[in-house]
């Protein structure tokens, strides 16, 4: 939710006076000047096309998935306020084998794809991993984060972005994946451009003064 801070800055008031004892009095006057200043705000929404599952909070949910299935899934940060600087938090999930606990599988990057359109045909296909040329991985601290460094790094108002827009659920997978589940965790995160340099090679520095 976007918030709004109001700063409110009294000028200092006149004191009246008044000459007690005499003939004499003095005309006096008290005016209080009142500046008011709104602040900005950030204001993201993080969502994906097509239904959903009622109830849901991890977006789309499958069922009776196969190994092998390509499945579309497109998580889009949009801008609904000033311009930003993104990043997105991808928590990828290890999936159990429960015929053999050391052939647990944990997705990455390469199980997703990107959409490539053809600037000449408008032709769609899909290209393995997070585009690079949009996004920057960086892993701090074992959080794996992606930042967007197209356009300068800047998410325009009403601008929007996709991470990805497919998973691929490994077509190696045997029984012992029989029964499993697994989810994808995205949070997206903005910080203000105003007053903050960016560094397209080290994007996480835009970052340094983020709190939740």
């Amino acid at each position: 939710m976007k918030k709004k801070i109001v700063l409110i800055c009294m000028a200092a008031a006149l004191c009246a006076m008044l000459i007690v004892g005499g003939t004499l009095a003095y005309f006096t006057d008290t005016e209080a000047a009142t500046n008011v200043i709104t602040m900005d705000g950030l204001d993201i929404t993080l969502t994906e096309t097509g239904a959903f599952s009622a109830n849901s909070v991890y977006g789309k949910e499958y069922s009776n998935i196969m190994p092998g299935d390509l499945l579309e899934k497109d998580p889009t940060v949009t801008n609904n306020d000033a311009p930003a600087y993104l990043r997105v938090k991808v928590e990828w999930p290890t999936v159990v084998n429960s015929g053999n606990s050391s052939d647990n599988y944990t997705f990455s990057e390469a199980d997703v794809r990107h959409k490539v359109v053809d600037p000449a045909t408008q032709d769609v296909t899909y290209a393995a991993g997070i585009d690079t040329a949009v996004w920057k991985k960086v892993v701090d601290n074992g959080v794996t984060y992606y930042y967007y460094i197209a356009n300068g790094g800047v998410l325009a108002t009403g601008a929007s972005v996709t991470l990805f827009d497919q998973v691929v659920v490994p077509a190696s997978w045997g029984n012992g994946f029989q029964g499993a589940n697994f989810q994808i965790g995205i949070t997206a995160e903005a910080i203000q451009t105003a007053n903050i340099a960016f560094d397209a090679a080290d994007p996480a520095a835009s970052f340094a003064g983020f709190t939740a």
